[in-house]
């Protein structure tokens, strides 16, 4: 695995192009993965504020708040691409 990850990186400085496109790649995952992160924690967070409403409100409360959760991570993406 380690010799893998090495040639590539061995082929990503041999060239400027492939450099960029292995960059690309890993800037990727790690979005991804952050966004991962992120999504779980969202939704504990949110299971446990909304376990204090009442059950009637607790669905939409949910519903709300990883909606809102979703919109500002948008909106963060596009401020990155800037």
């Amino acid at each position: 695995m380690f010799d893998t990850i090495f040639v590539l990186g061995e082929a990503a400085a041999s060239n400027p192009a492939s450099s960029s496109i292995f960059g690309m790649a890993v800037a990727l995952l790690a979005l991804t993965a952050m966004e991962i992160v992120l999504g779980i924690d969202n939704i504990v967070f949110l299971s446990i504020v909304t376990s204090k409403l009442p059950p009637a409100l607790q669905r939409r409360a949910r519903l709300i708040g990883l909606s809102l959760a979703l919109i500002m991570r948008i909106i963060f993406l596009m401020f990155v691409k800037m």
